[in-house]
């Protein structure tokens, strides 16, 4: 005869339930810990930030009162300035006037000083809380794989739904990574052309001024954003290869030309004059449109697979706290 004692498998069920209610309230102490450190957390970076501006504020308090007693005892010292209010019949007044200032100072001052200390003090108090918060958080991650376990071992129903959930998320992971990587390239690809079509259309205006006259030098300043337009260019054709490559592993098949410059160079210098001007020109303008457009349609693309991305990142976080709460609540009650 078998001994089932011996065999995990067959616990009790009246000790498995009591188990797992156990663990259960742990998790649940050790989460609301987690939650309590996370609110200490950012009531503590609030007090260093609140006890900083103080800090400069008494600062600044400190050298207005003592501007201010400076005042009284000017006063005080019977110069040329006392003793016209003196004279006058003024002196008393001004004299108590400057008093009441200083001593307005002076308060505001003792007042912000206590202020500081109260802060200080709370932040003491904080650091106390968070250092009763940060044991039991550090055990949540061991107390959720020890009731996972617990919960795979001895409810059939959990486990399948948590097995269930587990192949989803990780369709949804594999699919949230392509995206992302979709949509670095295709924010690359956007920057390349951005920097081809801004070259494009400063050689277009260049060549415009090239043809009413503007001689050598005109011409040598298109060709330089010729030149610049053509790197941009061909660095825009690897990533659109690059962006071809994520979409096909996304199940998308597209192609992007990239428009390619015109080679006219050596006769632009050469044959320099008004029909040559306006061949170079219409090339130009044929390779800014084509850009343009195409531009306008990896744009667009970014923001669609940008808002897949936000969508998938939702529906992943959501799985996941679905999951987080089935092996929470299992054997709750």
């Amino acid at each position: 005869m078998t001994d089932k004692s011996a065999d995990p498998n067959s616990l009790p069920e009246a000790g498995t339930d009591s188990e797992l209610r156990s663990l259960t309230m742990q998790l649940e102490e050790a989460e609301r810990a987690e939650a309590m450190l996370a609110f200490n957390e950012r009531r503590r970076d609030k007090l260093r930030q609140d006890i900083f501006a103080m800090e400069r504020k008494i600062f600044e308090l400190e050298d207005v009162s003592r501007k201010e007693h400076e005042d009284v005892e000017q006063l005080s010292r019977l110069g040329w300035s006392a003793l016209w209010l003196k004279l006058t019949g003024g002196l008393e007044e001004q004299l108590e006037l400057e008093r009441q200032e200083a001593d307005e100072a002076l308060f505001r001052l003792k007042e912000a000083k206590e202020q500081l200390d109260r802060l200080q003090t709370e932040l003491s108090e904080v650091g106390v809380r968070l250092a009763e918060h940060i044991g039991p958080t550090r055990m949540l991650p061991v107390l959720k794989q020890k009731k996972e376990e617990l919960v795979r071992l001895r409810l059939p129903q959990v486990k399948e739904e948590l097995d269930r959930l587990d192949a989803e998320l990780a369709g949804k992971t594999s699919l949230l990574a392509e995206l992302r990587e979709a949509c670095s390239a295709c924010s690359d690809l956007n920057g390349k052309l951005g920097q081809a079509l801004s070259s494009l259309e400063s050689a277009s205006n260049w060549g415009t001024y090239d043809m009413l006259g503007g001689g050598m030098i005109s011409t040598h300043i298109k060709h330089r954003r010729m030149d610049e337009a053509q790197e941009a260019l061909g660095a825009a054709r690897s990533a659109a290869r690059r962006l071809e490559s994520e979409l096909k592993d996304l199940g998308r098949e597209e192609a992007y030309r990239i428009p390619v410059g015109s080679g006219a160079r050596l006769g632009d210098y050469l044959l320099d004059g008004f029909l040559m001007d306006w061949f170079v020109q219409s090339k130009f303008a044929a390779s800014r449109e084509s850009t343009r457009e195409l531009l306008g349609e990896t744009r667009a693309l970014y923001r669609s697979l940008d808002g897949d991305r936000t969508r998938q990142e939702s529906e992943l976080s959501a799985l996941q706290r679905k999951r987080e709460r089935l092996i929470l609540e299992a054997g709750r009650g």
